[in-house]
């Protein structure tokens, strides 16, 4: 019959017979090792010790029992033994997440024993191993501090850590492989869009740099950085033009990042640009919102002028500025006129131009469609 020598979450040596009695390695003489009953010392559901008389010998790894035991045997005990032993070898020898190494070995611990497994012990039990074996370095309390191991830098074997330097005071790290760098070459659409849900300690923004693959756009490169400056952007663009010389995009479809635009002209300064109608109107309903956010929020009526102001993004390019103006004057007749006012004078110097009454004064070659992007 089956038996299983495994270790406890302290790395103690327990002996786990398949029957469901499990054992504490006690003392051992040359070849033979004795085992003495866990419950031996505390009683099985941790009252005062039941001094269970179980015991077992093994001979060259080969066990058996010398004692029987004074309680049943608990088969759900001994599977979730085996499942915390198993958490804690995988932890060493795999860079997955902790959840993805309970997943995948939940499906071998029977449903009874299921039970019983806290999955937020478990998860804390894998970063504590992989903390007393070096193989996860402790957060570090300043960039400084943040030193990258080969096994965290390296994805199938291959480098993914491009670039890890300084802009001055600025960490910053740049992550891809050889061959979407390569694919940043062959496509000349190019995308990019930046989140600060998923960011690690210390840093500021995790940018991602798309390429546009049929009908959508693939991440390409990720960079941890601090700010949102231009010439942060630059910077970054610029090590990605050493790593490729001959990266030379022809669009780029981007939020509404002054910086993101600028870094762009002045890195590659005859790329196109294009923009996110979900971008574009996120930035209305920031602006509207930094003064009236309680009216924009509980009034329909109100929210509907923001609406509105949106659906520009529909109309021909050639008619945006009469229809802005049809807005306009039909605004000053609301009763929101003062509220709308500011608003109204925001999207006209920013979108439209007070002189030339283009699309975008500061973005001439800019258009919109109902497109998530569009390329200009």
């Amino acid at each position: 019959m089956e038996r299983y020598l495994i270790r406890s979450e302290k790395g103690k040596e327990i002996l786990n017979f398949p029957e469901g009695f499990l054992y504490w390695r006690h003392t051992s003489r040359g070849k033979r090792i004795y085992w003495r009953c866990i419950h031996y010392e505390v009683g099985k559901n941790g009252e005062r010790s039941c001094k269970c008389p179980g015991r077992a010998v093994t001979v060259d790894g080969n066990p058996s029992i010398t004692s029987e035991h004074n309680h049943l045997s608990d088969k759900s005990r001994s599977e979730l033994k085996k499942f915390q032993c198993r958490v804690q070898e995988q932890a060493v020898v795999t860079k997955e997440k902790p959840r993805a190494i309970i997943t995948s070995l939940l499906t071998s611990v029977e449903p009874e024993a299921r039970r019983a497994i806290r999955l937020s012990v478990v998860g804390r039990t894998i970063r504590k191993r992989r903390h007393a074996t070096n193989s996860e370095p402790a957060n570090p309390k300043t960039l400084r501090e943040l030193q990258i191991s080969a096994s965290f830098a390296t994805i199938n074997n291959e480098n993914c850590l491009e670039y890890d330097g300084w802009n001055g005071d600025e960490r910053i790290l740049i992550v891809s492989t050889n061959r979407c760098l390569d694919l940043l070459v062959a496509i000349p659409k190019w995308g990019c869009d930046a989140t600060y849900e998923v960011v690690p300690l210390l840093f500021g923004q995790l940018w991602i740099i798309y390429a546009r693959v049929a009908h959508t756009y693939v991440p390409m490169v990720f960079v941890l950085m601090n700010r949102k400056l231009e010439s942060s952007y630059r910077f970054v663009l610029e090590r990605l033009k050493e790593l490729r010389k001959k990266i030379s995009p022809s669009s780029i479809a981007v939020d509404f990042e002054k910086a993101e635009w600028n870094a762009f002209e002045a890195a590659f300064p005859r790329i196109k640009h294009s923009a996110c109608f979900f971008h574009f109107r996120q930035s209305l309903i920031r602006n509207v919102c930094s003064n009236n956010k309680v009216l924009y929020e509980s009034d329909d009526e109100f929210r509907k002028w923001t609406n509105l102001i949106a659906a520009l993004a529909f109309v021909p390019v050639e008619d945006v500025s009469e229809a802005f103006e049809i807005l306009t004057e039909s605004s000053e007749q609301s009763e929101y006129a003062e509220q709308l006012g500011p608003f109204f004078d925001y999207f006209e110097d920013i979108y439209i131009g007070r002189v030339k009454k283009e699309i975008s004064a500061e973005n001439p070659d800019m258009q919109w469609t109902n497109g998530v992007c569009i390329n200009s």
